[in-house]
């Protein structure tokens, strides 16, 4: 499970990705594949990427609570592997 490092608005999602394909790009030309992408109130971004095809619990508007589970880790886009993240606020 991947929770928000830090409390903000989903401003993107990407959660259709099927494919784990070195270099080619998925819905909304991401090499990222299944992500999201979170404002923070300081106006930094996170972005949490390569998630598993349709794990993601919140959609674009959402508001996200430091350690709220977002998504499922996983292996989508250019990626070689499931990805761990750090962000910290």
């Amino acid at each position: 499970t991947i929770y928000a490092a830090c409390a903000g608005e989903v401003v993107a999602t990407a959660n259709k990705c099927t494919h784990v394909d070195y270099g080619k790009e998925c819905e909304h030309y991401s090499t990222y594949g299944n992500y999201i992408k979170v404002k923070h109130a300081d106006g930094t971004y996170a972005r949490y990427g390569h998630l598993k095809k349709d794990s993601l619990k919140v959609k674009k508007g959402d508001k996200v609570k430091k350690g709220q589970a977002i998504a499922t880790m996983g292996s989508s886009g250019y990626s070689t592997g499931k990805t761990y993240f750090y962000h910290f606020c």
